[in-house]
């Protein structure tokens, strides 16, 4: 049989367009995070040895401070159950710049679009621009969404704006709950 995929790099962040060298002892990639916008790396196939090779966004990570966000998961509408390692949908909640517990803050909700696309550990400067105007910046990903497996990204098809909009609006429930969310 198969073996399982071995995680070779990671952390948490989002790692894309991973390609080897000839000799298949090199790897490159481009890797960001929630509060890091993207930058390319090189390290040994076997994941050791990392290297950030461009400095890009130097200057602007020093001179801007990016808001966090903290990954969270709830059980579906209807009890759907998704196969392999995520059990239910997902979501982030970044929090406003300058955020000071026992305040109130406004909330937005962001819908990526397709249905079939999925957010991610990544950067968005669309987010960061949110949290820098002091609201929460509420994001999921709902049914249909890609990067979960065939059944969950197709389970709306014909039936979009149903459990997908349910998927969100308990979501959104979750998180108005917080005495810290307006």
């Amino acid at each position: 049989g198969k073996s399982p995929p071995k995680e070779l790099v990671g952390g948490r962040r989002q790692i894309r367009n991973v390609a080897f060298d000839a000799t298949g002892k090199m790897m490159t990639y481009v890797a960001t995070s929630m509060t890091k916008p993207t930058e390319l790396f090189v390290a040994n196939a076997d994941g050791s040895g990392e290297r950030q090779l461009t400095r890009f966004n130097a200057e602007v990570n020093a001179d801007v401070v990016w808001s966090d966000a903290e990954r969270f998961t709830y059980k579906s509408v209807g009890g759907l159950e998704i196969e392999a390692w995520l059990q239910r949908p997902e979501g982030w909640l970044m929090k406003p710049y300058g955020y000071e517990a026992g305040k109130k803050y406004p909330m937005v909700i962001y819908i990526h679009g397709g249905p079939h696309s999925a957010y991610g550990e990544g950067w968005f400067d669309e987010f960061q621009n949110l949290a820098a105007q002091g609201m929460f910046v509420l994001f999921t990903n709902p049914r249909g969404s890609s990067g979960y497996g065939a059944d969950f990204t197709y389970s709306t098809r014909g039936r979009w704006g149903m459990e997908d909009y349910q998927d969100i609006m308990k979501a959104v429930d979750i998180v108005a709950a917080r005495p810290d969310v307006d």
